[in-house]
């Protein structure tokens, strides 16, 4: 079959390529003109599971609140028999209106009348409060008004300050400092006039300092001395207590018991709770702390509006004297994310151009480096036209962008393990036709690329298992570019390089002769990649292997120590954390939105406040409604339809006594919080039981038996006919009227005209958290008793189920369990795929190990540097496998195919036949990370950082912990080794036509080509150890007369004889150039082989001597 394939590349190579661009360019115009393209707008959109238990309960819920406003109702009454209903309620309700106005009236007049009293003897002497107190709120307000534009509120943007010296804000030089900062990184522009919610006057910040100017008498911030300072200081002091105690809040002018220079112009209660740090609010007399944040409002509200004035702040310097603005809130994070996102792909195409600059140089030809990006940009768009009209997937997270940054990598990694091969396959002596070297390269090519790209694609593919939608999504779409792009590789690049190659006498570059500007374009990576060469043989071919060879016990154990080391640092210390912040982190941590977001937002009390002032985790019990997600779970704007369970029907009499019965047993259990007040939310039945129990009130209400009722439960026929009177006057009574209007309260649900749903709500004892053990400890407890309770109702109410605000929790949740799961199935693949590409057990086993201590290594460096388990983090490490495990196949994949030697020689002949091309790759794939952390956006840098963190424990392990493994334990000759069956395709045709028109001459294979790309004396070598010794065929000598006219061996019947040449004790079968030109051209007769009789001379290399390495001859 490769045969055949090779054939038809070697003859037909334009078909190929028509082929491939009639595929690619149909995708390319099917993608452009029908697709909606990329929508950046919800980056959070995606970030959340879908398919778990608790994902289902929570979207059914969410359906129920949302349906309900549409198609279900809280009466149960149709909406066109409403009118008439409430027209008979009136009717029935008017005389007990009018009755309950008059309490009411009578109650309001007692009522102020106390307030008044408990007002006048309160004041603290203030005469005034006998002409109403009003009038005096109303000249203070007018007073703080005049100085500022409104009233300081949540809503306006914000920006914090801080001391370079960590010394106190609250002096009069750093008061000033940032003043002055302010004016000139803010006002400084036309847009903060534009933005100004007072175009008609200047509008002062509401500031540290203005505030201490508005109690000053100061109109500027400027202007104040160090007395003013000192004075707001004492205030500040004497009025924290009453801060702290809750007495003083906002526009607390009629506060008992609060010093009236507390309570002027709400300038001490500002200051304290929305101006200064947490840490500063515990000042006392005797107690000054240091305010080491301050924070400024803007006066503009927090809009998109904002985002041109937030990049002019950006780009400012903000410094000033000792004063430094280091954070910011203006509510454009989601806005400012869809710019950065794509203005940062400046650095996907800075790394896009390095590594093409690599690929030109390694290769010398700018042809092949252009084809390869462009195979790249075409795996890219074809994965993008199977993932949105094949896969029908709609949904593109901005995640996918960082796909473009994997498959460069790999396109690169490919297209030097391809151009390695294939310079190797040109130069075997063997190999007289282009169709011989396009399959000579296929065999050895094909399979290093082929395991490369299905262990990636299946670690990536593996996080298809995971609940989280963006994961899903962002798999499936990189497994398809990495699976394209190894098509395209065996398709595409094979297809243009034999191009090139029967084009190359044509071009400028394939001959060093030509003169001209366009030479220029070929001379220049010509020269460096002939410099370069000449280095990278020296150190691959000599230094490398001695060192791994020679040190090989240090490199076992150094490495070894560092794989259990980083297993302590994963499982034991500091361990695996799972996120504890719900707010989403898009840009860098040292961004300024940021910054106010994962480090300063809860130093100051109006943002605690409004955290800790969040109810008791709700416990939420759903009858009638299937907890089911009918949506498409990639996604997220799919939440499907909602489907009602057939079988509830509450107005049983078994099902009214148990649901009585739930609720008493509820109360008693240790996870219930009793909450003082009417809990309306809590129990419906019980306050309906109440309402049927009561007196009845007119004759209407009498004659339908809805009152004076005392047995319960009741039929099914009064248990609806009454809670169609009792809704409704639910709904009427005040205070409580207009809380069960909304469509969020639990309750009963109507649909034409039955109860198709039913709530009931409790608190319970835990306060809301994001601590993933708590949640874990709380939703446990609640489910198991819920459950246990629901075996034992009656079947008509047996489906019914629980949420909370557990969110949060079912994506920590599937971040922890999905992990182990997408690694034990890529691990597995992992290994299942080099198991049946090498067939030997130990070398898989091995290859293994390897992988496994890299991924530990690497996730134990990211741990150290503060990384959180979250979604992002979690793609990382799965990823970790597939890209860890390219180069230990390709050191195997060469090890194995070496059989015929012994272990050292065959780690001398991995390391020098793919060390460069790994090495290149990894170091390409290293600057690839690197040029992306200056990035904005956060997924951007992570990845790149973790890139880098992975190439380099990937290539120290695959080099000296890998190879020194095989070098002490390594498989020789066939041990461990298993076979597949043979068979052949096309090889009778192909010995028959091996003489054909297709032998390797110049107008297939220029000579330039072979000897500018190709001097090495041991690469001439290389193939020929890695085949069958019963060829016996000898390699070429490499120059680039024998590309032309091949030396065949004359017939002989002579015996082997055997010939010495000079080695070094780790390189030993490298050329010495100080051999004559007699002895280069013997030696092209003999082959290194394994030493047969014991009458050779051992070939070990003692120090302090050169050794010897015996070569037989072979006579054929």
């Amino acid at each position: 079959m490769l045969h055949c394939y090779a054939r038809v590349l070697a003859r037909y190579p334009y078909l190929i390529v028509g082929a491939v661009l009639v595929v690619t360019i149909t995708c390319l115009g099917v993608s452009i003109f029908k697709s909606e393209g990329f929508h950046f707008e919800r980056p959070r959109a995606g970030f959340e599971t879908r398919g778990t238990e608790l994902s289902e309960k929570l979207v059914a819920y969410n359906n129920l609140l949302r349906i309900s406003e549409n198609s279900l109702s809280l009466t149960p009454f149709p909406y066109q028999h409403k009118t008439k209903f409430h027209h008979k309620i009136r009717h029935r309700n008017k005389n007990r209106h009018r009755k309950n106005r008059r309490k009411n009236r009578k109650r309001k007049k007692k009522k102020n009348k106390r307030k008044k009293q408990r007002r006048l003897r309160n004041t603290l002497g203030v005469k005034k409060v006998a002409l109403g107190s009003r009038h005096g709120n109303r000249l203070r307000k007018t007073a703080a008004e005049n100085y500022f534009c409104d009233d300081l509120d949540e809503k306006y943007a914000r920006v914090v300050f801080k001391s370079l010296d960590g010394s106190s804000l609250f002096t009069l030089k750093n008061i000033q400092a940032m003043c002055r900062l302010e004016s000139k990184v803010v006002r400084s522009t036309s847009l903060f006039t534009e933005l100004c919610i007072d175009d008609s006057r200047e509008c002062r910040s509401w500031s540290l300092g203005n505030y201490i100017g508005l109690l000053s008498n100061k109109t500027s911030c400027t202007d104040l001395e160090e007395n003013d300072i000192a004075l707001a200081l004492q205030t500040l002091s004497h009025c924290g207590q009453f801060y702290r105690n809750y007495s003083l809040g906002a526009y607390c002018e009629e506060c008992v018991r609060v010093p009236a220079a507390c309570k002027l112009h709400n300038a001490v209660y500002h200051i304290l709770h929305y101006l200064t740090d947490a840490h500063f609010t515990t000042i006392t007399p005797q107690d000054q702390p240091v305010l080491a944040y301050s924070v400024s409002f803007l006066p503009f509200v927090q809009s998109s509006a904002t985002v041109n004035l937030f990049e002019y702040i950006e780009g400012q310097d903000l410094q000033e004297g000792n004063v430094e603005l280091v954070a910011a809130n203006f509510g454009i994070k989601d806005v400012l994310f869809k710019q950065y996102i794509w203005l940062d792909s400046k650095w996907l195409l800075l790394t896009a151009a390095s590594i093409f600059l690599a690929i030109w140089l390694y290769s010398a030809s700018f042809f092949i480096t252009l084809m390869t990006f462009l195979a790249i940009f075409w795996s890219l768009e074809i994965a993008y036209f199977l993932y949105v009209f094949v896969m029908g997937i709609s949904f593109f997270p901005y995640m996918n962008m960082v796909t473009v940054m994997i498959m460069v990598g790999i396109g690169a990694d490919d297209t030097f393990i391809y151009c390695k091969v294939w310079n190797l396959a040109k130069t075997e002596r063997s190999n007289v036709t282009l169709e011989k070297i396009v399959a000579e390269t296929l065999k050895h090519a094909a399979t290093s690329m082929l395991v490369s790209s299905l262990t990636t694609a299946a670690a990536f593919l593996a996080n298809v298992i995971s609940d989280i939608t963006a994961i899903r999504c962002f798999s499936i779409y990189v497994g398809t570019s990495v699976l394209c792009n190894f098509l395209l590789m065996m398709t595409w690049m094979p297809a243009m390089i034999v191009i090139y190659e029967k084009s190359c006498n044509c071009l400028p570059c394939c001959s060093s002769d030509k003169q001209g500007p366009g030479s220029v374009l070929c001379r220049v990576p010509r020269n460096i990649h002939k410099s370069i060469s000449n280095c990278s043989r020296i150190f691959f071919e000599k230094i490398l292997p001695c060192l791994v060879i020679k040190f090989r016990y240090f490199w076992l154990v150094a490495f070894g120590i560092l794989g259990l080391a980083s297993i302590a640092i994963v499982f034991v210390y500091p361990g695996i954390k799972l996120p504890t912040k719900e707010k989403f982190q898009y840009f860098s941590s040292s961004h300024l939105l940021e910054v106010y977001d994962l480090h300063l937002w809860n130093h100051f009390w109006f943002e605690k406040t409004e955290i800790d002032q969040v109810p008791l985790m709700p416990i939420t019990v759903v009858w009638g409604v299937l907890a089911e997600d009918t949506g498409d779970p990639l996604n997220p704007s799919d939440r499907g339809t909602l489907r009602f369970d057939n079988s509830f029907h509450m107005e049983t009499t078994k099902a009214q006594a148990w649901l009585m019965d739930f609720c008493s047993r509820f109360r008693q259990q240790p996870f219930y919080q009793h909450v003082p007040g009417y809990e309306i939310a809590n129990c419906f039945l019980e306050n309906y039981r109440n309402y049927m129990a009561a007196p009845c009130v007119d004759d209407y209400q009498k004659t339908q038996g809805c009152c004076n009722v005392s047995s319960f439960p009741y039929s099914p026929e009064t248990f609806t006919r009454c809670l169609g009177l009792y809704i409704p006057d639910l709904m009427n009574t005040p205070y409580i009227g207009s809380y069960y209007s909304n469509y969020q309260l639990p309750g009963p649900r109507f649909k034409d005209g039955q109860i198709r749903a039913f709530l009931v709500e409790f608190s319970s004892a835990v306060p809301f958290t994001n601590a993933y053990e708590k949640l874990r400890s709380f939703y446990s407890q609640v489910n198991m008793w819920i459950r246990d309770q629901l075996s034992q109702a009656p079947e008509e109410i047996r489906g019914g189920w629980f949420v909370s605000y557990l969110q949060f929790f079912d994506l920590q949740n599937s971040i922890l369990h999905g992990l182990p799961l997408a690694l034990g199935l890529s691990v597995a693949v992992a290994a299942t795929v080099i198991f049946f590409t090498t067939l030997n057990f130990f070398l898989s086993l091995y290859a293994v190990v390897t992988v496994a201590f890299t991924i530990l290594t690497t996730v134990a460096a990211l741990l150290l540097l503060g990384w959180e388990l979250n979604i992002l983090e979690s793609v990382v490490i799965t990823v970790a496998i597939g890209m860890s495990i390219d180069f230990t196949l390709h050191y195997g994949v060469a090890y194995r195919l070496s059989s015929d030697l012994d272990t050292e020689l065959r780690v001398v002949c991995s390391i020098s036949r793919m060390g460069s091309a790994i090495a290149m790759a990894s170091l390409t794939t290293f600057f690839a990370g690197a040029l992306m952390l200056p990035a904005t956006v956060l997924v951007y840098r992570q990845f790149g950082l973790f890139l880098m963190i992975l190439i380099t424990t990937s290539w120290l392990y695959a080099t000296f912990f890998f190879q020194s493994l095989l070098r002490v334990l390594g498989p020789s000759g066939t041990f461990g080794q298993f076979y597949w069956p043979s068979w052949s395709c096309c090889a009778n045709s192909t010995r028959s036509k091996d003489k054909g028109g297709q032998s390797v001459s110049e107008s297939t294979l220029s000579s330039s080509t072979v000897s500018n790309q190709l001097r090495s004396g041991f690469e001439n070598h290389e193939l020929e150890r890695l085949t069958k010794w019963s060829a016996q065929v000898p390699p070429y000598s490499g120059h680039s007369n024998h590309a032309r006219q091949p030396i065949v061996p004359k017939q002989s019947s002579k015996k082997a004889a055997y010939y010495k040449e000079p080695c070094s004790k780790c390189a030993s079968q490298s050329h010495k150039k100080s051999m004559s030109t007699r002895d280069n051209q013997l030696k092209n007769h003999f082959l290194l082989v394994k030493q047969e009789s014991n009458s050779i001379p051992a070939n070990n290399c003692s120090s302090g001597e050169e050794s010897e390495v015996w070569i037989r001859r072979v006579d054929t």
